[in-house]
């Protein structure tokens, strides 16, 4: 009987375990909810969004009809300037111009999953399985930037200096690197990391995708969180380059949203089903 009782205590820790590994994010409930604003706040009525869907690449500004920029392409992300968005498509690391449609190839990826431009917007840092590559956006010169586990999503920090990834490896972390000194740190189990413009506070999406907890980066503590509007789950957020405001899809529908960062007020930008991997960009 002990022998028994053993076993089916064991069994109860493994599927706890399991249970914890499987979920991407996990922590203190967050009370209350946001409320879905109406309309396009003023300060967004100029601002361009980029998105996928199982179509490709989309380029809309909000309130507008979108349109289709890449085909079968995917993750699409904003230089700093808004003037080119870099994208994966098939093994293709890409850049486009979105106002002549040129499309050039930088760099090919075994494993192709996250990019970002860099900080400074020289570089696009792009994924490959548990390595994390630049490459040049003018001589197409490759170099290794980190290596981990599997880099989900990836985001820069000021001068270049600094990474914020989403790594898979026994469960879902959201980390720090320091490329200056080789170093990195843990600021938690969860996931949808970015960096604030400004390099003070990372993302992070917890509580069972209910709320995004914005993370100051100097000492790791939870700043604040952001809650999703009631009965909705929010995932991938990814911080644009306004301090301000910082995008989300709604899990169930695949609408993007938009999180204003000083009040945790929430609009609607796009009601395209199975949207997803938002990057805003706002003049």
């Amino acid at each position: 009987m002990t022998q028994s009782k053993s076993h089916g205590a064991l069994f109860s820790f493994l599927i706890i375990t399991l249970c914890f590994t499987l979920s991407a994010c996990g922590a203190k409930k967050t009370s209350g909810a946001a409320t879905l604003e109406a309309g396009i706040p003023k300060a967004l009525l100029r601002s361009k969004l980029v998105y996928e869907t199982a179509q490709g690449v989309h380029l809309q500004t909000p309130g507008q009809k979108s349109e289709i920029l890449v085909e079968g392409a995917k993750w699409p992300r904003w230089r700093p300037d808004g003037k080119a968005i870099a994208f994966l498509r098939g093994e293709d690391v890409c850049v486009i111009n979105p106002a002549t449609k040129e499309i050039q190839i930088l760099a090919k990826t075994q494993t192709p999953k996250t990019l970002v431009y860099s900080h400074d917007g020289s570089e696009i840092w792009f994924s490959d399985g548990k390595t994390v590559k630049a490459v040049s956006v003018t001589d197409q010169k490759e170099r290794v930037l980190v290596q981990d586990g599997e880099f989900l999503e990836i985001d820069s920090g000021p001068e270049s200096k600094s990474l914020v990834a989403t790594v898979k490896s026994f469960g879902y972390k959201v980390k720090v690197y320091n490329l200056e000194n080789d170093q990195n740190r843990s600021l938690g189990k969860g996931c949808s990391a970015s960096f604030s413009p400004d390099g003070k506070y990372v993302t992070n999406n917890l509580d069972g995708h209910q709320a995004l907890a914005i993370v100051n980066v100097s000492n790791g503590n939870r700043e604040k969180s952001l809650p999703a509007p009631g009965g909705m789950l929010t995932d991938n957020q990814f911080w644009s380059n306004h301090p301000d405001w910082i995008m989300s899809m709604e899990e169930e529908s695949g609408h993007l949203l938009a999180h204003r960062f000083s009040d945790g007020k929430v609009w609607k930008l796009s009601d395209v089903s199975g949207a997803d991997r938002p990057d805003l960009w706002v003049p």
